[in-house]
């Protein structure tokens, strides 16, 4: 996963942005050399009967204006992008070990509370609803079964919300699908 993270977007905005403040300073250098601008053109004599044509070329002459201000801070900027993505791959290595172990941990809550939680607060339940039936507990009785077993639903549903919001962070973080094996249901694969 760290792998495929490394060649995922984020990462990648930052290969972008270095090419970006690259460019942006070659284009500050060249902005300190002043441009050369051809002039052409046909000019009619004063007596009108006469036509010559007249060329020139026309350079400013930036006397105090060497650009040195945009060169650097356009400069700084290019020496501060290794450090801004260095950073950014930190924290995808932080974001994508803390999804790693949610999804891990939510999936272990889950194969807990489907293996064993959940059967038995269904089987409470459904002794509870018999033994009522049968008169040897009260309607409080059914309930408290009844909740015990809908507290347990709730939990399996928000720890399998957790599972899914983990995923698609880590698909976020590594910039596609997880790879999942047929035989694991959703387990992730290393």
């Amino acid at each position: 996963l760290r792998v495929r993270a490394y060649a995922s977007p984020p990462l990648a905005r930052w290969r972008a942005e270095r090419l970006a403040r690259q460019k942006k300073l070659d284009l500050e250098r060249s902005r300190r050399v002043p441009d050369l601008m051809p002039l052409a053109g046909v000019r009619t004599l004063d007596d009108g009967s006469d036509h010559t044509f007249v060329a020139g070329i026309s350079l400013s002459v930036p006397l105090f204006d060497r650009n040195r201000g945009a060169i650097d801070e356009a400069s700084a900027a290019l020496r501060q992008a290794p450090a801004a993505e260095t950073q950014a791959r930190v924290e995808l290595r932080q974001s994508l070990a803390e999804s790693h172990a949610t999804l891990a941990r939510s999936q272990a809550k889950l194969e807990a509370i489907r293996g064993e939680v959940l059967p038995e607060a269904s089987r409470a339940f459904e002794e509870m609803r018999v033994g009522y039936e049968r008169g040897r507990f009260n309607y409080l009785d059914l309930l408290e079964a009844r909740r015990t077993w809908l507290r347990a639903r709730r939990e399996e549903l928000q720890t399998e919300l957790a599972a899914h919001l983990a995923r698609a962070q880590l698909e976020r973080l590594v910039g596609g699908p997880l790879e999942t094996d047929s035989n694991s249901e959703g387990r992730l694969d290393r």
